[in-house]
């Protein structure tokens, strides 16, 4: 039996981190919340998710000094991290695209975080 698909989001906004939840659970991964950059942080130090959806625009440590020191633990490194956004110009989106793997832009629709999501968990919506 296969392992379920860890991931974790980290997004400080009740409504859309729900709505993020009520999307993932229709497909068989195990999923993890954290409420702000610095538990994020902590999580996936201690579980190691195959993903992190992960909020840029909130309190404490924004997302991008969250995916900063995410980065700095070496077993993580790899992990895709995919940036949710619903602030998009020029500057902002050439920073993301710099240092995240992907971007899926608020609000959230399902068929582009399963197509996202694919990219990097190919059989992601297919029965895991």
């Amino acid at each position: 039996m296969r392992k379920k698909t860890k991931i974790l989001i980290i997004e400080d906004d009740l409504v859309n981190r729900q709505l993020l939840i009520a999307i993932l659970e229709e497909f068989d991964v195990e999923i993890f919340e954290a409420l702000n950059g610095l538990i994020g942080v902590q999580l996936a130090n201690e579980i190691n998710p195959n993903l992190i959806l992960l909020d840029i625009n909130m309190p404490t440590i924004d997302g991008f000094e969250t995916i900063a020191k995410i980065r700095e633990n070496t077993s993580l490194k790899s992990i895709p991290i995919i940036a949710c956004t619903a602030s998009s110009n020029k500057i902002n989106d050439e920073k993301i695209n710099s240092i995240f793997d992907a971007k899926i832009n608020k609000p959230y629709t399902l068929e582009c975080i399963n197509k996202t999501i694919r990219r990097f968990i190919p059989d992601f919506g297919n029965g895991e």
